[in-house]
């Protein structure tokens, strides 16, 4: 992601260009928090994980 940000998305139908980036200490609980909150096994991973578990934004083209 770092060296390519630029990637293809597809959403069932819909296929774009979008610039990848990891979300910002600032950004990242207020993104992960409503995720995990879905599926909580991804707090169970991050427990369990060496490092933090990026969240990664895609800005759409």
């Amino acid at each position: 992601m770092l060296a390519e940000p630029e990637v293809g998305v597809q959403v069932k139908a819909d296929n774009f260009i979008a610039t990848a980036r990891a979300a910002g200490a600032e950004e990242r609980p207020r993104l992960w928090e409503p995720k995990a909150g879905i599926f909580p096994t991804y707090d169970e991973y991050a427990a369990k994980a060496p490092r933090e578990i990026p969240v990664v934004i895609l800005e759409r083209h």
